[in-house]
């Protein structure tokens, strides 16, 4: 399987379990902490302001060109997948598996 680079977070995101707000929590913090060893997200800097993000789930990686586009990233996954908190959402998403 060959890897591609996507620098369109939208398309990159549909690759990936976006479902799971626990999962979603994990891919914020990898971005935000820049987290080389994390799964199933990490995120290195590949020189000056850009970013690579990857995902054990595609082959395809997530190219950020810019610190600006990180922070829209973070933004768009908080109000999008966080529901405007991505830790709150991903806790009440593990306290209602805890209750199942």
């Amino acid at each position: 399987m060959s890897t591609t680079r996507i620098t369109d977070f939208k398309i990159w995101l549909k690759g990936i379990d976006n479902d799971d707000a626990v999962e979603m929590e994990q891919l914020y913090y990898a971005v935000r902490n820049v987290d080389e060893d994390g799964l199933p997200y990490s995120c290195e800097n590949i020189g000056g302001d850009r970013y690579l993000v990857k995902s054990s789930y595609t082959s395809d990686e997530l190219l950020l060109l810019s610190d600006k586009t990180v922070k829209y990233f973070l933004d768009y996954l908080e109000s999008t997948y966080g529901d405007g908190d991505i830790e709150a959402n991903a806790s009440f998403q593990r306290a209602t598996r805890e209750d199942d």
